[in-house]
């Protein structure tokens, strides 16, 4: 991550991991440019309630995530959230 101003402008990551994993550190580098630290600890504090239906925590910015967070990935949700532990390592401090 390069962060400047609190704010996120570059975000990259590279690794050897399964595609669900792959896909939602994808997804969220995506959404991370240009958004503040404390938003993105927010995200990775919500996102877990992506799997389930309470997706009105969740800000709709981050509704592109529903395509990924599903019920019928729940058994890879370990997998899907590992970006999201992370980056909230590194947004939180």
């Amino acid at each position: 991550l390069i962060i400047k101003n609190e704010k996120i402008i570059d975000f990259g990551y590279q690794g050897n991991s399964c595609i669900y994993c792959q896909a939602s550190a994808s997804l969220l580098s995506k959404i991370s440019i240009n958004n503040k630290k404390d938003r993105l600890n927010k995200l990775c504090n919500e996102a877990k309630f992506l799997f389930d239906d309470e997706s009105k925590y969740v800000e709709k910015k981050w509704l592109l995530l529903k395509k990924l967070f599903k019920k019928k990935n729940i058994s890879r949700k370990e997998c899907i959230l590992l970006p999201f532990e992370t980056l909230k390592k590194i947004v939180s401090k």
